[in-house]
């Protein structure tokens, strides 16, 4: 069990330096699948919407998405195009309710990756961790939160998710 935790937080902490290391110039300000979890058979559907990160607008020849299995990096095979010619001014480009892909019978359960694949033009590819979802397991993305006191501030603690996270109230 403790290998696979570190092969997640492995493959997690890749994803996410990916995303942020090679992705220049497209900002993803807002991406959601329609569920958290998902049973063999049904459908995923993608919203998400791109911004640019400099003025000026920003042109993609395509946008393209695949799935990794977080638990073993591995590529699910099968590449979306979600959209073609973008312009991404600064109102930004939205996709809203796309059908990305229907789990099939033989996928292993776990979490799994939403890659995108930004393309500006011949050879010039970037990826970038999107979201995840979880497919068939019965873990169900939630969290405990509890509040204790340090030094008279309120510290809420989380419990559950992908990584470590928590808050403390800003004192007045």
């Amino acid at each position: 069990m403790n290998k696979k935790i570190i092969v997640l937080a492995t493959v997690f902490c890749s994803l996410i330096s990916m995303a942020y290391a090679r992705n220049e110039q497209v900002k993803i300000s807002n991406i959601e699948t329609d569920r958290g979890r998902y049973e063999k058979g049904q459908d995923v559907y993608l919203t998400l919407t791109l911004s640019g990160k400099k003025a000026g607008e920003i042109s993609l020849s395509r946008l393209t998405t695949y799935l990794q299995n977080l638990e073993t990096g591995q590529r699910v095979p099968g590449e979306v195009t979600v959209a073609g010619n973008i312009r991404i001014n600064t109102k930004g480009y939205t996709v809203k309710n796309m059908r990305i892909w229907t789990v099939p019978a033989e996928i292993p359960p776990g979490p799994y990756a939403i890659m995108l694949v930004y393309e500006f033009g011949v050879g010039n590819r970037q990826t970038a961790y999107g979201t995840f979802f979880r497919v068939g397991d019965k873990a169900l993305t939630c969290f405990d939160i509890a509040v204790d006191s340090y030094q008279g501030m309120k510290v809420f603690k989380l419990d559950g998710g992908m990584s470590a996270e928590y808050a403390v109230e800003k004192a007045a």
